[in-house]
């Protein structure tokens, strides 16, 4: 398996992200979207897939949103015999359903996306970034008509979106609630490390660059005659909504004010994403 990591590229079907990929000139499938969108329980399909040699299954690092993820993959022509392979009787009645309209949409979906390069969804005009963008402004804007401000004016929006493009907008960003700023608790990279199980801050940092939520540059100090090079972060400018940056009252060898960087707890259902 190479470890190159490949651009991942998202179909959206049912109001659930498939992540699909090219890899040496043959379309591959990521199956955990996929499962978990049909209700089905990951780690015993995950296990059918890997001990199933006629699905020949790989795993590719991909770039995605998240960050870099390495994911069990199938080509998209043994896709079908997956999905056959489920049982619509055998599953919870909750998931029968939705494992049904799978069997019967998924393959044309996947099939128009890769033949064509468009989907059309009956049930939504139009799924592409642009325009769920562009509609949920919309939403907000319609919201304050109504004299909504806030997050009251976001959970409208959002809620508009799914009923009419059938995509849940804070799910796919992983925000699961909202909250004021002034109710936010501000957590180091260590603080932060202790909601994952005791995750050390240097992977909290990583994984904090790794979502483009912050930057760093470099200086040097002296101490004791050694040059000891000391780190800086800073948030990006899709970080700021998610941190704030702290005086710590003390000063750099050229005057210039120490600052801390903290995050909101708004990051944490971000990293939560990642399976830390």
């Amino acid at each position: 398996m190479s470890n190159q990591i490949v651009k991942a590229e998202t179909v959206y079907f049912n109001g659930n992200s498939l992540i699909t990929v090219q890899k040496a000139g043959k379309s591959y499938v990521a199956m955990k979207p996929i499962v978990e969108g049909m209700g089905l329980q990951w780690a015993r399909q995950s296990q059918k897939i890997q001990d199933t040699k006629r699905y020949t299954h790989m795993y590719i690092p991909l770039q995605t949103a998240g960050g870099s993820q390495e994911m069990l993959c199938l080509p998209l022509n043994k896709l079908n015999g997956w999905l056959f392979s489920v049982n619509p009787d055998k599953v919870k009645p909750e998931v029968k359903n939705a494992v049904t309209q799978y069997q019967d949409e998924c393959f044309q979906v996947l099939f128009d996306y890769w033949s064509h390069g468009i989907v059309e969804n009956p049930r939504v005009t139009s799924n592409t970034s642009t325009s769920l963008i562009e509609a949920f402004r919309e939403a907000k804007a319609l919201a304050y008509e109504f004299g909504l401000e806030g997050n009251q004016q976001l959970l409208s929006a959002n809620s508009y979106i799914r009923s009419t493009k059938g995509v849940d907008l804070m799910e796919k960003m992983g925000v699961t609630h909202l909250l004021n700023d002034d109710q936010m608790e501000q957590l180091s990279p260590t603080e932060i490390g202790d909601r994952f199980d005791g995750v050390g801050p240097r992977k909290i940092n990583q994984a904090l660059l790794n979502l483009n939520l912050q930057a760093f540059w470099h200086s040097e100090k002296t101490v004791d005659g050694k040059v000891k090079k000391i780190i800086h972060w800073s948030p990006t400018e899709i970080g700021k909504p998610h941190s704030v940056l702290l005086d710590t009252g003390k000063n750099h060898s050229d005057g210039a004010p120490v600052q801390q960087l903290k995050w909101k707890e708004s990051v944490i259902p971000l990293l939560e994403k990642l399976e830390l």
